[in-house]
């Protein structure tokens, strides 16, 4: 889903993970401005995206699930660590950038519970 500017976010289309066993969500954003923002976000089955964290630079712990924001020093990418991903953490992560009332938001990866891809998505 995109809105404003097109941002030219990329991410991997899926993740896995074994309970308990970190995992990092990367995110590409090779078109981010200088004043723009990098906004997480979560999205369970059935339910609207909901926030997870932001960040213009560095990096930044996050509670829920419990983790890590890290920021590239050209802020061309970032990534969403995750500590200790449980089964309820199985969900669509979505990464985005925004400037005032511009905003872009793309998928950044699915945590799954099972082992295969969802929509024929193959292992990189």
């Amino acid at each position: 889903m995109r809105q404003g500017r097109a941002a030219g976010l990329a991410a991997l289309p899926w993740a896995h993970t074994t309970e308990g066993t970190g995992i990092n969500i990367a995110c590409s954003h090779p078109n981010i401005q200088s004043n723009d923002y990098i906004y997480w976000y979560r999205q369970f089955p059935g339910q609207g995206p909901a926030f997870l964290v932001w960040a213009k630079s560095g990096s930044k712990d996050v509670t829920d699930p419990a983790g890590r924001l890290s920021v590239a020093g050209d802020r061309r990418s970032s990534a969403l660590w995750l500590a200790r991903p449980r089964l309820r953490d199985a969900a669509v992560y979505y990464c985005g950038d925004s400037v005032g009332h511009k905003w872009a938001l793309e998928n950044a990866g699915r945590l799954e519970k099972g082992s295969e891809p969802h929509d024929g998505a193959k292992k990189q």
